[in-house]
């Protein structure tokens, strides 16, 4: 994508790692026992996910979630009874300060006892009416109909909503009915507001500014218009805490012309709600709220009655009812400021390098979450993340080190099987080093070879492209790879291969790599002293980026041509009958300038997707989909073939320019498979200043054809030989202009 290029965690010194591996396993190996069961425990990392993204208290940033669940670890971690449970799960809601959180394992609740075929009408007075539309069961429409025809000498109406089962019959269309009937003029409906959140915000200076990142998403509202006939009249509600309060009853109250009335003791809620398992556990819990245009609506009642049970004209709560709308007066709820939805924006975080155990046990569960409602290929995700968190939570309370913490998120990072998923601490990038040899290597022949070098001083050490590295520091190649595979987290087996033979040579700045390599039957060792190396130097810097090859092919070097040096490049290469694009690196943003003067006719368009996760109708996490096209040039085109050279490196922008040139034109790609891993950077910050990156848009061709975890699959297959590297032969250049000669 058009993201800067993935900042490199340096390569590592495994040794000091493989040393910390029994603690490494945390996240891998053995657990330790706990309390809660595996079921309670990603329940509650669900509903820490699931709140987090969606309730309206935590759209101002002013309660701090991450906090609130470390709070909560250790009592949930201990809870070894439902008890204990339902107490540790209290305290981690507690901050919310939300009227709608129910926890309950077997809610035992007296309903209201009113039959089916039980009067809808009754008279408390000449002039008052009760109506019965009660939650839980929808009316009969002919019935409700009917009733309502009633209501003619009404001055006073009481409508009873306490619920008569759970089964949530709706009952919104018969209250709105009834709305019209009661008001002399339009009633506006408060409208249902919901948080929603697309990924997490990049860092700074990471790219992707432009997208979509979090907000609020206002419905359209309703505005019931009076029938002909009606007559405004006072109203008094009567409501529990089974059901949320109807929409229409809080507009009639906002305007002064009813009251809610509650039993003593119940938690009158509104609004969307979401309701999650913890175990056996029910947690439910405010999802979205309800604004008009004055801000955001409260909730509150205007009274208590008696807590009996019964309905009808003799209920003591009903008498209570009709005893409030005899007085003259009733207040109108004032609003609440609705305020801006706000992020919390951190380039880093306070606290100690290694946290205390109940925060590494919450970063744990706040990777986890990200990734599992933020990462737009979760689905592709080639391990079980839900096991991920259970081996991390179950292990983290060993990682008692700043290494082994940060060795612990490593390995449930690699789970998610993406190679822009990459974990930075200071801990992790001392052990790894930050300092290079300059020696480039690539798997050759089911060997690992030196394929050139990236300073000067690696090429002067006396090393030759095509020599087999054996060993480094005294360890075995295959063994130091073993060892590293299994904390990276790949997209694919060249991605995996690529990020650990990254960590297989680097090591601590001014320290000495000793390399023992083959060379034609022969064994020889080389000390090279490791330096800080710019990871954008050139891949091929030798001859020009842009040149004519034999037989009228141009060959364009795209991890050294400049956007400044589009235009000149096509006039270069204007006339030949076919042109090389060489990604076998990292381009500089060109893809957007070079595939429009490459397509004829309509050019197909790429397909970004990224998640999009709300309330809105039960919410969820859903996929947002957008298209990427190829822009018209108003000029010239190119005419001739063109061929694309790739392998192991062509990896995120890369695989994205590729993506781009397919769309415009009959792209032949030569080489071996890519990465697969493109879309712009998103990152969590973790406590402990610890920083995890991840794709966070997936990217199809044109076609529909999948790239995440796949890669670029060349239609010819090409690789280097040993023989053909310490010949100096480009052999996958070769290979391409053999294709082009019609081999």
């Amino acid at each position: 994508m058009r993201a800067r290029r993935q900042a490199r965690a340096p390569a590592g010194r495994l040794r000091a790692l493989a040393a910390m591996a029994g603690l490494a396993l945390s996240c891998a190996g053995g657990p330790v026992a706990a309390a809660p069961t595996d079921e309670e425990l990603l329940g509650i990392a669900r509903l820490w996910r699931d709140v987090g993204s969606l309730h309206p208290a935590l759209a101002g940033g002013e309660v701090a979630w991450d906090a609130a669940l470390a709070d909560a670890m250790p009592a949930l971690l201990d809870a070894s009874t439902p008890a204990q449970l339902e107490q540790g799960v209290r305290r981690l809601m507690a901050p919310l300060h939300d009227p709608g959180v129910r926890l309950w394992t077997r809610r035992d609740v007296s309903f209201v006892p009113w039959p089916a075929a039980a009067p809808l009408i009754e008279w408390l007075a000449p002039d008052t009416a009760l109506l019965h539309l009660h939650a839980g069961r929808a009316p009969d429409p002919a019935r409700w109909r009917a009733a309502l025809d009633q209501l003619g000498p009404a001055r006073r109406v009481v409508v009873d909503l306490r619920a008569v089962a759970w089964d949530m019959g709706e009952t919104a269309d018969a209250l709105s009915a009834m709305a019209a009937r009661v008001v002399d003029g339009p009633l506006v409906l408060p409208a249902e507001q919901y948080r929603f959140a697309a990924g997490t915000r990049p860092l700074a200076g990471t790219g992707g500014g432009a997208a979509l990142h979090g907000g609020l998403l206002t419905l359209e509202s309703s505005r019931l218009v009076p029938v002909a006939g009606a007559a405004r009249r006072a109203l008094a509600f009567l409501v529990d805490d089974v059901a949320a309060v109807p929409a229409v009853a809080l507009a009639l109250q906002r305007r002064g012309q009813a009251v809610l009335l509650a039993p003593a003791g119940s938690r009158s809620r509104c609004g969307p709600s979401r309701l999650l398992r913890v175990g056996a556990l029910r947690v439910e819990f405010s999802a979205g709220s309800l604004v008009d245009s004055a801000g955001l609506v409260p909730c509150k009642v205007d009274g208590t009655v008696p807590a009996a049970t019964e309905s009808g004209i003799g209920s003591a709560a009903v008498r209570a009812a009709y005893r409030t709308l005899s007085r003259p007066s009733r207040r109108v709820a004032a609003a609440q400021p609705g305020g801006l939805p706000l992020a919390v924006v951190r380039q880093g975080r306070d606290g100690p390098r290694l946290p205390p155990p109940q925060w590494r046990q919450a970063a744990a569960i706040e990777l986890w979450a990200a990734l599992d409602m933020a990462h737009p290929a979760r689905r592709l995700f080639p391990g079980d993340w839900d096991e991920a968190l259970l081996r991390c939570l179950k292990g983290m309370a060993a990682a008692d080190t700043e290494l082994a913490y940060g060795l612990a998120l490593q390995r449930m990072a690699a789970a998610a099987g993406d190679s822009h998923v990459r974990v930075f601490s200071r801990a992790l990038d001392t052990a790894r080093g930050r300092a290079q040899p300059g020696v480039r290597l690539a798997q050759v022949e089911g060997r690992i070879a030196v394929t050139g070098f990236a300073d000067d001083p690696a090429a002067a050490a006396g090393l030759l492209a095509g020599d087999e590295l054996l060993a480094i520091d005294g360890v075995g190649v295959r063994q130091r790879l073993d060892e590293l595979l299994p904390q990276v987290s790949a997209s694919t087996a060249a991605g995996g291969l690529r990020t650990a033979l990254e960590w297989l040579t680097a090591g601590p700045e001014g320290s000495v790599a000793l390399l023992r390599v083959a060379r034609e039957g022969a064994v020889r060792e080389f000390a090279l002293p490791r330096r800080r190396i710019d990871d954008e130097r050139p891949q091929r810097p030798a001859g020009d980026a842009v040149r004519i090859l034999p037989g009228n092919v141009g060959y364009v070097d795209l991890d050294r041509l400049e956007r400044s040096e589009v235009a000149s490049m096509f006039d270069t290469i204007g006339t030949t009958r076919a042109v090389i694009f060489d990604l076998r690196g990292y381009p500089r943003q060109t893809a957007w300038s070079i595939a429009p003067r490459l397509a004829h006719g309509a050019a197909g368009a790429l397909r970004l997707y990224e998640t999009f996760v709300t309330g809105v109708a039960g919410g969820g996490r859903m996929r947002l989909e957008r298209s990427q096209g190829v822009d018209n040039w108003p000029g010239p085109r190119y005419n001739g073939k063109v061929v694309v050279l790739i392998d192991e490196r062509t990896m995120s922008q890369a695989e994205h320019t590729a993506l781009l040139l397919e769309a415009a034109s009959a792209v032949t790609f030569v080489g071996s498979p890519t990465v697969g891993a493109d879309g712009d950077l998103r990152h969590v910050v973790l406590p402990g200043k610890v920083t995890v990156s991840f794709s966070g848009l997936e990217v199809v061709h044109a076609d529909g054809r999948q790239l995440q975890r796949v890669g670029l699959q060349p239609h010819v297959p090409a690789s280097p030989t040993f023989v053909g590297l310490r010949a100096g032969r480009d052999e996958v250049l070769a290979r391409a202009l053999r294709v082009l000669d019609g081999e």
